[in-house]
């Protein structure tokens, strides 16, 4: 069989190990699962350390193993080296791995506790699991090599999250080895739908649709500043029998995205690259149309490396227009993409033909937007230097902002006397230099234009080639107008705090920016029209809310506040006196206790209303309680109490954790005189976007890994407590 490991034999037993192990055992003895998923990498380990290492001599120090371990290894057995080797001279080995690919089929987990990060949420357990096989395997090579270890991951972020709607799995792997989490319990407001359809993947067999509210969303958290490509799949699929498929609204961090348009019997899909400017992502659907109820099937998040789409300003997103590879006869997407980006097949036009590289490798890492190899293996040409190929993409009618990726690959190694060289045009206009693809390895053209139905987009060949233009792939993407910077943070801060004090009620149902769009404000806020919105009411009248009132002070542009008919106990908070803007206040209906504030009381410009609690004080003489020392005592509350927090969640409600952090235990007894441990940990993350989107959409991440070797003397006094090393550090 030779000595090379198999990826997709290594990969399969990895998903369907885990899979296996977690439906048996899981749910009762967790403990189990992982034990037995790392013995069986222990045992994988050993092998392939064993056979690889038959024709090396012995190894003669520690870091020499190491290096066989980053190189050698780590190249069988993950197709590339480890990137980074650190050591402090002391025992301690730290190996660095940007582009794991394991981690990237990880989904976060979208938490039926909501605004919490739950350590035993599902995404914290299907990432601890998938991590134990790959742990036992390095402890497995280095057993194998006379170095005893333990090995344990240190996990600072999940790659990407993928939720499956409608679907009640814990996890589940697709045909592409990417994982997915189900949606179950995460909303009170919808039903989970099985399609009608049989011949579908199994995640679009499911979905979630949404019958109340103005607008429903998905958030998820810690993603501030990172370049994400969002994906919502709908498959309408029959599953009412109405043979109606609807169309409704889609936006993004309070913005707008696209009227989706679903189809009776064909996948639909949207795509959004944008950097995310809040602590929080939301994606919402909202119903437009009456008997028409927005649904979803899939959702997917990725991160992707910073330095990708640069000509991208943040202040806008990117649509995605068509994602081709010209000449492949499939779809390409993971785990060919490292990001999963979705590049269809495009249909060989009149005049067209479609052309295969020769090139054994194609080197990419120079091109900005790291195209998978897989969609420079063929190219679209034509038979003659006199013709062009024309880009053409359906653009509408109206003109739009276009932002364009194209890429070029020379198919075959040319001679001295061959040459290839054009350039493109835009409606007869050159808009690029010469143009010479290299073989083995890419160019990428970006350019940014506005186009319409009308605009051609043509590739013609330069006077002295003697070879037509081609072209591997394209992205085209539409360009948005300025993202909005969401509602005030002073606001959210506000509604932040009432969401936790109510949150039985409050937390459940609202969700997403509160303010925008501006169609979709939550149905108890009301808002300016203001570049940034400032909330001027609220209006929680008859919520059946329950407890005391939090402090929303910063929530100073408001005008009106309702709080009638609820269940509202404890002082009136003294802050709702010095609201600078505040004109109507209506308490009524509730269990307020002891004296009204005189903030309130003397406020002339307010109108109160505070009829209906009967505990509440309403003058100053029936509010005198003496106490032991003979003074008057009022239940008012100070506004100086606030305690702000120092994390804006700018989208609220219900949210999904991302980031998760494993602590790792980095040392161990030694039980034995002179006896040598070694002491592994394995902290994955992402670094510098790497897989954003997953990072690299698919790809990224083992971050650290360590080592440490010591050596110690055991003493025979079995009185003597025996001592441990304990390190603990989150994830790079």
């Amino acid at each position: 069989m030779g000595r090379e490991v198999s990826e997709s034999c290594i990969d399969s037993l990895l998903t369907e190990m885990v899979a296996s192990y977690c439906n048996q055992f899981y749910s009762n003895t967790p403990e189990l699962a992982a034990r037995r998923i790392e013995a069986i990498g222990y045992q994988v380990g050993h092998q392939l350390s064993e056979r690889y290492t038959m024709d090396r001599p012995r190894f003669t120090d520690h870091l020499e193993a190491i290096k066989f371990i980053c190189k050698d290894f780590w190249s069988e057995l993950f197709k590339k080296q480890i990137d980074n080797l650190k050591t402090n001279h002391r025992g301690t080995f730290v190996l660095q791995d940007n582009k794991f690919r394991w981690l990237s089929r990880i989904s976060g987990d979208p938490s039926v506790d909501n605004g919490t990060q739950d350590p035993e949420s599902k995404a914290s357990q299907a990432m601890s699991m998938y991590l134990y096989f790959p742990c036992g395997i390095i402890r497995g090579a280095l057993s194998n090599l006379g170095i005893p270890c333990a090995v344990s991951a240190d996990i600072s972020s999940l790659p990407a999250f993928s939720i499956d709607c409608g679907s009640s799995d814990l996890y589940h792997t697709d045909d592409n080895y990417l994982s997915w989490t189900g949606d179950d319990g995460l909303f009170q407001n919808s039903r989970s739908e099985v399609v009608q359809s049989s011949n579908i993947s199994h995640v679009m067999s499911t979905l979630r649709v949404f019958t109340t509210r103005k607008k429903n969303c998905y958030s998820i958290s810690e993603y501030k500043g990172s370049l994400l490509l969002v994906r919502a799949s709908f498959f309408y699929g029959n599953y009412d029998r109405k043979s109606s498929p609807p169309s409704f609204d889609m936006h993004f961090d309070g913005n707008e995205w696209a009227t989706v348009k679903t189809s009776l019997d064909e996948l639909v899909y949207y795509e959004v690259v944008y950097v995310s400017k809040s602590d929080t992502t939301s994606i919402c659907l909202s119903q437009t149309h009456p008997n028409q109820f927005p649904f979803i099937s899939a959702l997917e998040v990725k991160k992707l490396d910073s330095n990708m789409y640069s000509y991208l300003d943040p202040k806008h997103a990117l649509f995605l227009n068509s994602r081709v590879a010209y000449g492949a006869r499939a779809t390409v997407r993971y785990p060919d993409d490292a990001y999963d980006r979705i590049w269809g097949p495009a249909t060989v036009g009149s005049g067209i033909t479609s052309v295969a590289s020769d090139a054994i490798f194609i080197r990419t890492v120079d091109a900005p937007d790291n195209p998978p190899q897989a969609v420079l293996q063929n190219a679209f040409t034509i038979s003659s230097t006199s013709n062009s190929i024309g880009i053409i993409r359906g653009f509408p009618d109206q003109k739009l902002p276009i932002y364009m990726n194209l890429y070029f690959s020379e198919v075959t190694q040319l001679d001295t006397t061959q040459k290839r060289s054009f350039r493109a045009y835009i409606d007869s206009k050159p808009v690029s230099g010469p143009i010479i693809p290299p073989y083995g390895e890419v160019t990428e053209m970006s350019i940014n234009f506005t186009a319409s139905s009308n605009t051609s987009f043509l590739l013609f060949a330069d006077p002295d080639s003697t070879l037509p233009p081609l072209v591997n792939a394209l992205e085209a993407f539409y360009i948005s107008d300025r993202l909005t910077d969401g509602t005030d943070s002073k606001d959210v801060e506000g509604l932040s705090e009432l969401q936790k004090a109510f949150s039985d009620v409050l937390q459940v149902f609202w969700s997403g920016d509160p303010c925008l769009p501006s169609p979709y404000t939550w149905e108890w806020t009301t808002c300016s029209n203001d570049t940034i919105p400032r909330i001027t009411a609220l209006d929680l009248s008859s919520f059946n809310l329950t407890g005391e009132l939090p402090d929303f002070s910063s929530m100073d542009a408001l005008v009106t506040i309702n709080l009638q008919n609820n269940s509202i106990t404890g002082p009136i908070p003294d802050f709702l006196g010095a609201l600078p803007n505040l004109k109507e206040l209506n308490l009524a209906d509730n269990s307020f206790s002891g004296p009204i504030p005189p903030s309130i009381s003397s406020n002339k410009n307010l109108k109160l209303v505070v009829s209906g609690n009967p505990d509440l004080c309403v003058s100053s003489k029936s509010c005198q309680t003496t106490s032991t020392g003979g003074t008057t005592t009022s239940s008012s509350v100070p506004s100086g109490g606030r305690r702000k927090s120092s994390k804006l969640p700018v989208i609220l409600g219900t949210t999904i954790p991302i980031f998760v952090i494993f602590w790792a235990l980095v040392g161990f007894l030694l039980h034995h005189k002179r006896r040598t441990a070694a002491i592994v940990a394995v902290t994955t993350g992402q670094t510098g976007g790497a897989n954003n989107m997953t990072g690299k959409i698919g790809g990224a991440v083992i971050n650290e890994i360590k080592v440490n070797f010591q050596d110690q003397t055991t003493t025979e006094n079995v009185n003597q407590p025996e001592t441990t090393a304990l390190k603990m550090q989150p994830g790079g």
